[in-house]
């Protein structure tokens, strides 16, 4: 029995797994990126750096899956440790997605308002120009649906888009002075800023706590788009791909998954292409192989194969795949510290 004891003690004081890093890969559409927000600062504050999370492949609308992009790098604090899975919103061309479908999207009001929301003050926070006509019907539309939802605060775009960037706080934190509690609000600065609005704060708490809300928001609206959608998405694109660059995440692309499952028709089209012109830092991989009957060597081959389709040189591709596998070997997740 003292034996049993004495290795029962050593056994609990050693650890036995150690943890690589954290990922969340789930129902993309249904869950926000700010749900995980306070798990991931406080894995941070804990010294688990090495982060990754699958945003931007399920989306209604094309802005809707930048949007996601944009939350998950603020709410989840990414940077040069980190990676985004897919993020093919960020990549595909914007204007044939549009195009494809008539300008229209179909989604809920709730996240229809947060999208158009997002667009608006994405746009003006960062220099985009924007046609005054669309910037009237954006203004238009969001008053409309913010209306139909039956929110108590009268609209105002400004306190509305604050309302958003506190999301991903927990106004209830344990123990303030514990990692928990610190990692309870989002450090972003304009998270910070947001914090400063009453009612940015109430209207937050409306959007969490009501139900009348919830039911309402959660009706399904169908909205038309003006052509010049397509311009201000790419704007949008570009503006996330700079983030991207400027913080050296890491993006982790799925070809044969994201032509299978997502808006992309042919791997001639794949974002991978886009992103490498772009001097973004990608890995291939192969997402869920036995769903896809692929293997890591396909997935290269698939790239390889696409990439001399566009014309690039077979010594060229041959550079682009040796950078790739470096790319994936520098990004790699090492075990950090003990569970």
């Amino acid at each position: 029995n003292d034996a049993q004891k004495s290795y029962d003690a050593i056994s609990y004081s050693q650890p036995i797994y150690k943890i690589v890093g954290i990922d969340a890969a789930g129902a993309e559409i249904d869950c926000s990126p700010a749900v995980f927000g306070q798990i991931y600062r406080y894995a941070r504050l804990r010294g688990i750096t090495n982060l990754t999370y699958h945003v931007g492949e399920d989306f209604y609308d094309l802005c809707d899956g930048l949007k996601a992009i944009d939350d998950a790098i603020r709410f989840l604090q990414l940077d040069k440790r980190s990676r985004l899975g897919h993020a093919i919103a960020l990549g595909i061309s914007a204007s044939k997605y549009y195009e494809n479908r008539g300008y229209q999207t179909i989604m809920s009001r709730q996240r229809l308002l947060d999208t158009l929301a997002w667009i608006y003050k994405t746009m003006a926070l960062n220099g985009g120009k924007m046609p005054a006509y669309f910037s009237k019907e954006l203004e238009k539309k969001m008053s409309e649906i913010y209306g139909k939802i039956g929110y108590h605060i009268p609209f105002n775009i400004d306190i509305y888009y604050m309302s958003m960037m506190l999301r991903s706080d927990n106004f209830n934190p344990i123990g303030q002075y514990s990692y928990w509690g610190r990692a309870s609000l989002c450090q972003d600065q304009s998270c910070k800023k947001a914090r400063e609005n009453k009612n940015a704060i109430a209207l937050c708490y409306e959007f969490l706590t009501s139900k009348e809300v919830w039911e309402k928001g959660n009706a399904i609206e169908t909205y038309t788009y003006l052509p010049e959608i397509v311009e201000v998405a790419s704007i949008l694109q570009m503006y996330l791909q700079c983030i991207v660059l400027e913080k050296g995440i890491t993006i982790e692309t799925n070809p044969s998954s994201n032509v299978v499952i997502g808006p992309i028709d042919k791997y001639e089209e794949h974002t991978i292409h886009h992103f490498i012109k772009n001097g973004i830092t990608v890995s291939i991989n192969t997402d869920d192989k036995g769903i896809f009957s692929t293997s890591l060597c396909n997935e290269y081959s698939l790239y390889a194969n696409s990439a001399k389709h566009m014309g690039v040189s077979d010594t060229d591709v041959i550079k682009r795949i040796g950078e790739i596998r470096k790319n994936a070997e520098n990004s790699r997740f090492l075990p950090q510290r003990p569970i």
